[in-house]
């Protein structure tokens, strides 16, 4: 297979990626690994930044009240799920003050927070011309999936802990509770890795052109088995080797069927993001949501993939360990 010439340009891209890529690593991988209070102002400045973002690509000039709620609703439904009262329903998110732990069994939304969105957005637009019908279903739209998205990523941080009192199991240490973000982030990283190098060298056969002209199929395939085949024998590692499941009754070497089909699963979410977002700028005819990031864009830009991946991977978890189908507790 012939290997395509690597241009000047590329080569400064690539190690202008890969120095920004270094330092968010050095930022960021700690405060992955304490969780917690610090997990929990990473999320929060991943959703104020990408808020900003959202509501500064469109180039319009939107009214106070309307940026207003945009943050109150968007940052709301990432942190609503921890104010629930137990006592009058399910809890399924908790914080404990005397460990300042965090624990999350699955993900839920305030239906009446999208209720009173709604509501608001589409009764500014009756009484103001200031925003328009499409307006209304893109901050909408982009509310909600953000909203949603963020809490799956606090999800895939604090679940281990909360699933593995279920499974009467005991982590090593609590900060081995981030080997389950660790494997989505991993598989969505490599993914974008090598479908990055594989397309550059070997690509031929253009995946989408109107959406992405520069993913290939070749970069599709490379991204998906190289993920796949590694995230996979991550897994076999830690608990075959340290006796440490990833996610205990889901992602584990008893249930390596699941963990196979999440695997392959990851790569395929982080393309469908990847290819959303691009969409997106295409729609608006921008390059980057920002410039927070040198070679990569905003926070958006570089987040993408990891926010519909962890939406779809957290949604694909808890399908599968509650589901009466899936033997997970037996």
């Amino acid at each position: 297979m012939e290997v395509n010439k690597i241009s000047q340009d590329t080569k400064k891209s690539m190690k202008t990626r890969f120095i920004t890529g270094l330092l968010m690593a050095i930022i960021g991988l700690p405060l992955i690994i304490l969780g917690d209070w610090f997990f929990i102002v990473l999320a929060a400045f991943i959703v104020v930044v990408s808020i900003w973002e959202i509501l500064h690509v469109t180039k319009s000039e939107y009214p106070w009240f309307i940026v207003a709620i945009i943050y109150i609703f968007t940052i709301s439904f990432v942190f609503w799920v921890f104010f629930q009262n137990a006592q009058t329903q399910a809890q399924i998110a908790w914080y404990d003050g005397s460990t300042f732990s965090f624990f999350m069994k699955d993900i839920r939304i305030s239906t009446m927070g999208v209720g009173f969105l709604i509501a608001l957005l589409f009764g500014y637009s009756i009484i103001s011309t200031k925003i328009s019908i499409n307006d209304v279903f893109y901050l909408f739209t982009m509310a909600l999936f953000l909203g949603i998205s963020v809490q799956s990523v606090l999800f895939l941080r604090f679940s281990p802990s909360a699933l593995a009192s279920i499974e009467r199991y005991e982590y090593p240490s609590r900060y081995l509770t981030c080997l389950l973000i660790f494997y989505v982030y991993g598989g969505t990283a490599l993914n974008d890795i090598f479908a990055y190098f594989v397309g550059v060298l070997f690509g031929k056969h253009k995946l989408n052109e109107r959406v992405s002209p520069k993913k290939t199929w070749e970069g599709l395939i490379g991204g998906i088995v190289f993920s796949a085949a590694i995230t996979f024998s991550f897994m076999l590692i830690c608990d075959l080797c340290f006796d440490i499941p990833i996610l205990k009754g889901v992602i584990d070497f008893e249930h390596w069927y699941f963990a196979l089909l999440i695997s392959i699963a990851i790569p395929l979410f982080a393309v469908l993001g990847d290819l959303m977002f691009s969409l997106i700028k295409r729609h608006f005819e921008i390059k980057d949501f920002g410039k927070i990031f040198p070679g990569h864009g905003g926070v958006l830009d570089r987040f993408d993939s990891l926010l519909i991946t962890s939406l779809l991977t957290t949604i694909l978890i808890t399908f599968i360990y509650y589901s009466p189908f899936s033997g997970a507790f037996q």
